[in-house]
């Protein structure tokens, strides 16, 4: 029996049997911290603006570029603090994750460290590369994995109790045609997306 499938002995060294979380409950839980992301962008945006420029209205600004580059730099810098911070401290899940139950993990079901927290972010780089697809596989793969949870070694759990966890053994592998389904679930997200936008 490997070590990951190994059941411990005492209550002392388990909290609670758990499952993968679902491509769903992840996608719901991605909703709500790109949501309240974009309230703290928003807020922290205008009012640096407001403060280097004494105005906010971008367009009369000395510099029109202005306003666009320091929304970009602070758009990337809060989502990197967001999600890494967030999901190797204690609570091992961003806000969004934790009104859904779903907790960060390593192999083993521990909490993950910041450097590896850093590594799980910016691999997501490669699951958005190909049209969201890395983040799609979730919904197929033996252990509701994209491919950032692949190369970081990281699992997602449903789960609202503190680890550590033991981790279930992989699920059966899912079909061809449940592949095939699966990515249209790409496309999902950026049109929901654009969609959005038109009705702002």
């Amino acid at each position: 029996m490997s070590a990951l499938q190994e059941i411990p002995e005492t209550t002392e060294q388990i909290n609670t049997f758990v499952r993968y979380a679902g491509f769903w409950w992840r996608a719901l839980a991605i909703i709500i911290d790109v949501g309240l992301i974009v309230v703290a962008v928003l807020i922290v945006t205008l009012g640096s603006f407001f403060l280097y420029f004494g105005k906010l209205d971008p367009s009369k600004s000395a510099n029109g570029s202005g306003f666009e580059t320091l929304g970009q730099l602070i758009t990337s810098s809060i989502f990197w603090i967001y999600f890494t911070i967030f999901e190797s401290s204690r609570m091992q899940s961003t806000l969004g994750k934790k009104i859904c139950g779903l907790r960060v993990t390593d192999l083993s079901g521990n909490r993950i460290s910041f450097a590896r927290a850093n590594g799980r972010y910016f691999a997501k780089t490669l699951s958005f590369a190909v049209y969201l697809v890395g983040f799609s596989v979730a919904a197929v793969t033996r252990r509701k994995q994209g491919w950032h949870d692949m190369i970081s070694d990281c699992l997602v759990l449903r789960t609202r109790t503190p680890g550590p966890y033991y981790i279930p053994p992989p699920l059966p592998k899912a079909p061809w045609w449940r592949w095939v389904l699966s990515l249209p679930l790409a496309l999902l997200v950026p049109i929901a997306g654009i969609l959005a936008l038109n009705l702002l």
